[in-house]
């Protein structure tokens, strides 16, 4: 009898957790994982060394494409958003974000690796132009299309994870990374 594992969240947390049960479970399990973003399985604590230019492109820090995984038997679908869980019936309440269909899922086993949220301080001037959160490439990319258009003089880093943010000593010509 073939079970059903959904994973909630793409990144590392969970394609690990998808590809290890894959790999023991084999043809018993079928494996579904939901990512709301664009990205599966890519270094967040690389994208401040993709902002500071010591990465070229953001591409760079993703570790295994949604191809890859789907050729090791992982049925990722990516662009799509988990709005409920019904854990006593085993069922997850989907939402394709590209064409806002809407449909249940039912599984056996469930794994919730959808990460952190940047915790903002509840301050005036939080969400004024120029104020980013980095979590993902797609934020990464949001600062550094911010840099380039608003082009600052300065910038202050609050808060940090795992990785450590630098200011390039100098900026190469005409560019913001």
């Amino acid at each position: 009898m073939t079970e059903r594992m959904v994973v909630v969240g793409g990144d590392a947390a969970g394609m690990s957790a998808a590809s290890q049960a894959k790999r023991l479970g084999g043809d018993r399990l079928e494996v579904i994982a939901f990512e709301r973003g664009a990205h599966s399985s890519y270094s967040a604590c690389g994208i401040p060394y993709w902002v500071a230019g010591d990465v070229a492109d953001g591409e760079q820090l993703v570790a295994r494409t949604p191809e890859a995984h789907r050729a090791n038997g992982i049925d990722l679908r990516m662009l799509t958003d988990v709005e409920a869980i019904d854990v006593q019936g085993g069922t997850v309440a989907v939402r394709d974000l590209a064409s806002g269909r809407r449909y249940r899922e039912s599984f056996d086993h469930l794994v919730i690796a959808t990460g952190a949220v940047p915790v903002r301080p509840p301050l005036p001037g939080c969400d004024a132009t120029g104020v980013f959160g980095v979590q993902t490439l797609d934020d990464g990319a949001a600062l550094l299309a911010g840099l380039e258009r608003l082009q600052p003089q300065r910038a202050v880093v609050i808060g940090a994870a795992t990785s450590v943010w630098r200011w390039p000593r100098r900026w190469p010509a005409g560019r913001w990374r």
